[in-house]
């Protein structure tokens, strides 16, 4: 509406092409992996800013093959704000609520102890620590917790197989009354 260019770069390792083809005209896509650095800097020569919210977020899978997490997670956030350095990009980090583990009190408040229990949730704070480090880009973190969306088919949004995220399984039960199972407190 603004006349923003706007470009998606996704590896579709989780994701599908169908899944934006209602806007395909209206933005730019490379299928490109955040870890293939020449590819990421050549795609964002001449932008203004970076929405990152690229990674491997199945808590589960990250028990199973943690160092694919640090890989994509960390070396390939440490790709985006290297190159955002370089080219003057400002950058807005997806971080996760993750990054507190169980918290020891509730409403969670953002200087609480980050105190993660699985690999996506660590490769989140290393991720979080390195910016907070960078003294010479504009950048932000937003840490998420339950993030849910979905349109029309075919869907923009979260689609997962099996789903692991808690709002989508707790509607898909009560939709088809089955049994809802809570685990802790």
């Amino acid at each position: 509406e603004e006349n923003a260019e706007i470009i998606v770069i996704d590896n579709l390792n989780t994701g599908k092409k169908q899944n934006i083809e209602k806007i395909s005209k209206k933005i730019d896509f490379f299928e490109v992996d955040i870890r293939d650095f020449s590819a990421i800097e050549d795609i964002l020569k001449n932008i203004d800013g970076v929405f990152h919210e690229a990674a491997l977020a199945s808590v589960q899978d990250s028990f199973r093959i943690p160092d694919e997490f640090f890989d994509v997670n960390v070396k390939g956030t440490e790709n985006i704000f290297k190159i955002g350095k370089k080219l003057g990009i400002k950058v807005v980090y997806a971080s996760s609520s993750s990054v507190y583990g169980n918290p020891i009190s509730n409403p969670i408040k953002e200087d609480d102890d980050k105190n993660p229990i699985n690999p996506y949730a660590k490769t989140k704070l290393v991720c979080e620590k390195n910016i907070y480090k960078q003294k010479d880009i504009k950048s932000v973190i937003l840490r998420f917790f339950n993030v849910c969306s979905a349109l029309d088919k075919p869907c923009i949004g979260e689609l997962h197989n099996p789903e692991t995220h808690l709002i989508p399984t707790i509607l898909y039960k009560a939709i088809y009354n089955k049994t809802i199972y809570i685990y802790g407190n």
